[in-house]
């Protein structure tokens, strides 16, 4: 089958949308409230991300974007955040049929603070790393997510499982779509090479099609995702009654 390029960005982002709903609909009225109010949120860090990824790491086409403050703004950016954020910040209690416990009660403006100000930590200490070091995008924010994650375990070792667990789910959802994608779409190689900046890079290597850079950023995003709002915003998780 023949995928537009125009195209080809939303029918990635689409699997992601609808792992998005299941999980809504799994989930209980208190997952599903932190659920739309994380993709929310993510909705603006897909786009903020992208200043970062548009400059060295992958040019995607799309069936409408604009310009905001000089900002370019993908359609599919914000629908890729909203479901991709949703997804890593909830699995965990989800699947697991864990419950979240606060030691402090917080409104949601405060939350979403709260969720902007990490993002906009990682987006910072990414910058510097990628403009002033010199390292590409995707392993920079990668790195920054880790390392960010490492600091909050160090005091928050319960958050070790839902780590890993996150990690590996979101991790393998992108590998299952990727893979998916490679199977079914005749010009998922040209795409691939149209797109992708490290195509035939040294940094560009690739297991069953996949880009490594793809699955090491899955891998951080999940684990930083289980990590960082629940350790600055005193969650615990413990099983539901």
């Amino acid at each position: 089958m023949f995928l537009s390029q125009r195209w080809a960005y939303l029918v990635l982002t689409i699997p992601f949308l609808m792992i998005w709903v299941i999980l809504y609909l799994l989930a209980n009225k208190e997952t599903r409230n932190h659920q739309l109010l994380r993709s929310m949120v993510g909705m603006f860090l897909g786009v903020l991300s992208e200043t970062l990824y548009f400059s060295d790491y992958w040019y995607p086409q799309s069936i409408f974007s604009t310009y905001v403050f000089s900002i370019p703004v993908l359609i599919e950016d914000i629908l890729f955040g909203f479901a991709v954020v949703g997804i890593a910040s909830t699995c965990y209690e989800t699947l697991c049929k864990k419950r979240r416990t606060r030691m402090q009660e917080m409104s949601s403006l405060r939350k979403i603070l709260v969720m902007v100000t990490l993002g906009l930590m990682v987006y910072i200490s990414s910058l510097i790393l990628c403009k002033v070091v010199g390292v590409n995008s995707i392993f920079s924010t990668a790195g920054i997510m880790f390392m960010f994650s490492l600091v909050v375990l160090s005091r928050r070792p319960d958050l070790l499982k839902p780590a890993f667990f996150t990690s590996t789910v979101f991790l393998g959802l992108l590998f299952f779509i990727y893979s998916f994608g490679f199977l079914i779409f005749s010009n998922a190689e040209q795409i691939l090479m149209d797109w992708w900046a490290l195509y035939q890079h040294p940094l560009g290597t690739r297991v069953f099609n996949i880009p490594i850079s793809e699955m090491v950023w899955a891998w951080c995003f999940g684990f930083s995702s289980a990590t960082l709002y629940s350790g600055a915003t005193e969650v615990y998780f413990s099983p539901q009654t």
